[in-house]
């Protein structure tokens, strides 16, 4: 239930981010994001250093947006969210999971804030964390590629 209600509260601010940094980035944040995906793409097989490199993805679009207010309630919120799922990760018998899946939204949603499309990349992270929101409430199940 906690990690639902961290989601929901994610899912705003997080759409609102992706938007901000679609029109704010710099090429040193997009430089930033991408080095990003690539520790991402090699630790499929890692699951704990995945979701590290998860929770720096999310907080490198959040410096994308130049707003100290955001940047501050993201680091919280994902800090907050990152030991949530570990302890899930740890403690529940099923977690479904999709790393692959997963890595391919992150890589849409930066093409999105690449091409400095705004709604598209707020569109893009909406449907993200609905989907995680979905996973959880149909209970955890493991489902690894």
């Amino acid at each position: 239930g906690a990690l639902i209600d961290i989601i929901e509260a994610r899912k705003g601010l997080e759409m609102h981010a992706a938007a901000l940094a679609s029109e704010r980035r710099t090429i040193e944040d997009i430089s930033n994001i991408k080095a990003i995906l690539k520790n991402m793409r090699g630790s499929l097989n890692d699951y704990n250093a995945f979701l590290h490199h998860d929770m720096d993805f999310h907080l490198s679009i959040g410096m994308a947006t130049k707003n100290e207010i955001i940047i501050d309630l993201m680091e919280k919120i994902q800090k907050i969210s990152f030991n949530t799922r570990d302890t899930l990760w740890k403690t529940a018998d099923h977690i479904e999971i999709n790393i692959h899946s997963d890595l391919a939204k992150h890589e849409k949603l930066l093409e999105f804030i690449v091409a400095g499309d705004a709604q598209n990349a707020s569109q893009c992270i909406a449907r993200h964390l609905d989907e995680l929101l979905e996973r959880l409430k149909r209970g955890v199940t493991r489902e690894k590629d």
